[in-house]
């Protein structure tokens, strides 16, 4: 891509110039976009099979925030977490860390 934007800017001047590369900054923009959101659903997808495999059928809040603290923090314990910080494990932040995701 940089290669043809070389080629290409290189014999264009003016608003010829300012056209091209607007069109390849949009597409730059959006191929960043894309793989954010890939990224931030691979997130997801671990936490909801983790949670999945964990709960079975019915729906808790508290189980998956949990599971996405440990995801965030993999190498921390979460006994540790509540013994430096007990604050984080009421269930009103728990709730607020599964809509927060």
């Amino acid at each position: 891509m940089v290669v043809v934007l070389s080629l290409q800017v290189s014999v264009l001047k003016g608003a010829e110039l300012y056209v091209i590369l607007a069109v390849e900054l949009a597409s730059l923009s959006f191929l960043f976009q894309y793989f954010e959101f890939f990224i931030r659903r691979m997130k997801l997808w671990a936490i909801e099979a983790n949670y999945n495999r964990l709960s079975k059928d019915k729906r808790d809040f508290l189980t998956m925030a949990l599971i996405i603290m440990k995801f965030e923090a993999p190498e921390f314990r979460l006994a540790e977490a509540y013994a430096l910080n007990p604050g984080l494990f009421t269930k009103e932040a728990l709730i607020e860390r599964v809509y927060r995701k």
